[in-house]
């Protein structure tokens, strides 16, 4: 197995109206990326996951989605999406969308409270008994909680922290996985909006 696995990339998404459809609109996300180990950056470890989604919002607190989420380079090429966010007051929000459902509760206008939950699942592109580019699958599943700053109506900052567990590695030509300990994780997050 790898020392180390890194992942390296950049994401954007676009929110357009749904041809004219009332209250509906179009969400389309591309995150081209370097799945590889040892911070190699080459053609061989290069894909770009993307996203589309249909967003129906039926009134002012409840948004629905549903769509697709694509990644070339993995044997799971495509992987259904579904989810809702609904603000049921003006402090409290569920906003339960892959990859990263929260519930938040807003404490002042610039600080909220939240819990968090993460199901991940890469594959990277390694180097195997002499051979490069082979398949090494890693999931994890996250749940933990954390505290949001919102720094100005683009900028919001978070920190959090909580426990990883259901951790495997499993290559693609492999029958068998290895397992990893369950474990704690700390994160911090930086989002800029446009």
């Amino acid at each position: 197995l790898p020392t180390t696995l890194t992942e390296m990339g950049a994401g954007m998404q676009v929110t357009l109206p749904f041809f004219g459809v009332d209250k509906t609109y179009l969400r389309l996300g591309a995150r081209p990326s370097f799945f590889g180990e040892d911070w190699e950056a080459n053609s061989s470890n290069f894909s770009i996951p993307a996203t589309a989604l249909i967003i129906y919002q039926p009134n002012e607190k409840l948004i629905l989605l549903a769509g697709v989420l694509v990644t070339p380079s993995s044997e799971k090429k495509f992987t259904g999406i579904g989810g809702l966010i609904y603000n049921p007051t003006d402090k409290l929000s569920f906003n339960l969308v892959p990859p990263r459902p929260t519930i938040s509760y807003q404490v002042c206008k610039v600080i909220s409270l939240f819990l968090e939950g993460n199901v991940f699942n890469n594959e990277y592109k390694v180097s195997k008994d002499g051979f490069k580019g082979k398949s090494l699958a890693y999931n994890e599943w996250d749940i933990g909680g954390g505290i949001n700053f919102t720094v100005n109506k683009n900028i919001d900052v978070s920190f959090s922290a909580g426990n990883m567990f259901n951790r495997y590695l499993k290559y693609s030509d492999s029958l068998g996985k290895v397992d990893i300990k369950n474990g704690p994780y700390m994160a911090c997050r930086v989002e800029i909006t446009f």
